[in-house]
């Protein structure tokens, strides 16, 4: 599925690549039993081959496949997770201006009998309600949202087997999910509500005052001030459990301090609005200020999700700016040639390459082979050694090794190994080690001639370098994928020898020409691909935060339909109210943005210190990214206001009026 396969004649191929079999297929004769001639043909082959019978090979990728289901399960239900966390913070707002506007309806039942727990159980139930329907909601659109996905994988050529029906297990969880989550977020307003006092809750206010703010501050400020302690801390000394915490206290402080951050920044952010359209801005900045709890709810569901975004944006650019620096480091050779395939013989494709004008040498000397064991002076270690190769110092050198001790030209002119230094911590190997290696035909012994660090770059993926008869002795057939390290002549251009090169190979189709951009380009690519993933999960934690701009806001319309009446009645156009609606819109989202790319940043920059292993991090902030994201935010509020503002506008100036 999604694969293309190129069916190549056997002569032709052995020709182009070299003859090495990966897999040969045994059918079984009527009456022969799988188990018993798998026994036997285990013992005709090298030790290096597996034998499986078919029920063996399914269960290992079936085992596979769910090790990779798992991990991304893992992941999704971490974005579920925090898009729930997310709705948590729109129901609470949304029952807390509710309950607001029914206050003299709670007060009527308090004066004739009612009790606040009879008020409050009300309110539960009917949170178990609302969260009943947006379950059920949720599963129906889910499961369309299954059937367009099999579908889309159908059109792309990679259809799936199965059931696309989701399985009443998860339908079940995600209506006890739905109810939790509802009825969680609406405690807290639901038992404020039912304990108002029924005089307190029939006075013209409405309750439209908050509670000092000064207490909460300086608790939060607090918890800020270790959040970000424990944050530097995990990350400067490599604590990840520090850091880990310190990062989960900065988001439960981000939440605390909100309300505090409301009239300052609105304050600032609204100096232009104030300028351009002088009263409809006054309104609008004093109308989010005079409840900053309910603004601060508003936008912290969206400073979130903005948060995760920055900090990976963050992460991903100051690690493509570490990658093209390294690459930039240890590349020094003007082209490689990598095989996307097994390739046991090099040489038809090194001689192609050879002849094209402008090349001034190829290096083949990499070849791979594998260590099934080692033994270090005698004494037998875990199997760690996978891969092993040989290759000139030449071609090491030009695609990043690094040497550490001893000297490596010397080492293979005297048969002798290269040690990689990451495994010679693990097995206290050094240079004059005596090492047993166990391969496919009979155990190699050699001593190590230089340890070395295979760079950042990587090219090579070996843990040990071998001089090349020693490497036929450990493993005769190679069955690996080598590449070619290619020198330009100085006087031709790289890009017109490469455009050459891949012009001549094209017709072998596995062989990929690149040089140092489309190396940094390949590296950098899947970091892009990862962040892609991360960007189009996080959009659903934004959109969620948006459609809560849009429910608090046409909520609030209704709270305030006498402010609203009276500013009519003295004057006001409806253009006026919708303008003012739409600065409150903007200046909610801008505050949720703008402290999420803060407090993003300053994570991002954290984790990529704590992620620096050898002390030197990268540091870069992606403005341009950073900027889509304000624009994003200005235009989502500015989308968000549209209804709202409409129905604001349309309010009947009488009626509102004599609405008390």
């Amino acid at each position: 599925a999604g694969i293309s396969i190129i069916s190549i004649p056997e002569q032709e191929y052995t020709q182009l690549f070299g003859a090495a079999y990966q897999s040969v297929f045994v059918q079984l004769a009527a009456d022969k039993d799988k188990s018993t001639l798998r026994d036997q043909v285990q013992q005709i082959v090298p030790e290096t081959y597996t034998v499986q019978t078919d029920e063996e090979i399914r269960a290992d990728t079936e085992a596979g496949i769910d090790l990779i289901l798992t991990m991304i399960n893992t992941f999704l239900l971490t974005f579920v997770v925090l898009a729930l966390g997310i709705s948590t913070f729109i129901i609470t707002n949304t029952f807390q201006i509710s309950i607001r506007q029914r206050q003299k309806q709670f007060a009527l039942l308090r004066t004739i009998g009612a009790a606040s727990r009879q008020i409050f159980g009300a309110l539960a139930v009917q949170a178990i309600f609302i969260g009943i329907i947006g379950a059920l909601l949720g599963i129906i659109f889910g499961q369309g949202l299954v059937i367009l996905i099999r579908k889309a994988l159908d059109a792309f050529g990679m259809p799936m087997g199965g059931s696309a029906i989701v399985q009443p297990a998860t339908a079940l969880v995600a209506l006890l999910v739905g109810i939790a989550v509802t009825l969680f977020a609406t405690i807290i307003p639901a038992w404020r509500g039912a304990k108002i006092a029924p005089i307190e809750a029939m006075r013209d206010s409405s309750g439209q005052h908050e509670k000092s703010l000064k207490l909460r501050g300086i608790c939060f400020v607090l918890i800020n001030i270790a959040a970000y302690a424990m944050v530097c801390n995990g990350a400067w000394k490599h604590h990840g459990s520090i850091f880990g915490v310190g990062a989960a206290l900065a988001v439960i402080g981000l939440i605390g301090l909100m309300p505090l951050l409301v009239r300052p920044v609105v304050a600032l952010l609204g100096w232009p609005v104030r300028k351009l359209s002088r009263a409809m801005g006054v309104i609008a900045s004093r109308s989010l200020t005079a409840l900053p709890r309910k603004t601060a709810t508003t936008a912290t569901a969206l400073a979130i999700g903005i948060m995760l975004v920055t900090a990976g944006s963050t992460v991903a650019a100051s690690v493509r700016a570490e990658v093209k620096d390294q690459i930039d480091a240890d590349l020094s050779a003007d082209l490689v040639v990598l095989a996307n395939g097994p390739v046991t013989d090099i040489s038809y494709a090194a001689q192609l390459v050879e002849k094209v004008a402008g090349v001034e040498a190829v290096d083949t000397s990499l070849r791979y082979g594998t260590a099934q064991g080692i033994a270090v002076d005698g004494e037998q270690i875990a199997p760690m050694i996978r891969f092993a190769g040989t290759a000139s110092a030449a071609a090491l050198q030009k695609t990043g090794l690094q040497i550490i001790a001893g000297d490596a030209q010397q080492a293979l002119e005297r048969s002798e190994a290269i040690y990689y230094q990451s495994n010679a911590a693990n097995s206290d190997v050094q240079v004059g080690s005596e090492l047993t290696l166990i391969g496919s035909a009979a155990p190699v012994q050699v001593k190590v001639g230089a340890i070395a660090e295979a760079g950042n770059l990587r090219l090579t993926m070996m843990d040990l370098v071998l001089p090349e008869n020693l490497l036929e002795e450990l493993a005769p057939i190679q069955e690996n994928s080598p590449l070619m390290v290619i020198d330009v002549d100085p006087s031709a251009k790289i890009s017109e020898v490469k455009a050459q090169i891949q012009s001549t190979l094209k017709d072998q189709y596995i062989w990929q020409t690149m040089d140092r951009a489309d190396l940094q380009e390949v590296a950098s690519g899947s970091i892009t691909t990862v962040l892609a993933i991360l960007y189009a999960l996080l959009a659903l934690s934004v959109v969620i935060a948006a459609l809560g701009v849009v429910n608090t806001l046409t909520l609030s319309v209704m709270d305030r339909k006498t402010e609203i009446g009276l500013l009519r009645a003295v004057g006001m156009q409806r253009s006026g109210v919708r303008k003012m609606i739409l600065h409150e819109s903007v200046l909610t989202t801008l505050l949720g943005a703008l402290t999420g790319i803060v407090i993003g940043i300053v994570l991002g920059l954290a984790l990529m210190r704590y992620l620096a292993e050898d002390g030197t991090a990268y540091y870069v902030v992606p403005w341009t990214s950073l900027g889509v994201t304000v624009i994003a935010a200005l235009i989502f509020g500015a989308l968000a206001s549209v209804l709202p503002a409409r129905k604001a506008a349309r309010t009947d100036v009488l009626a509102a009026i004599a609405a008390e």
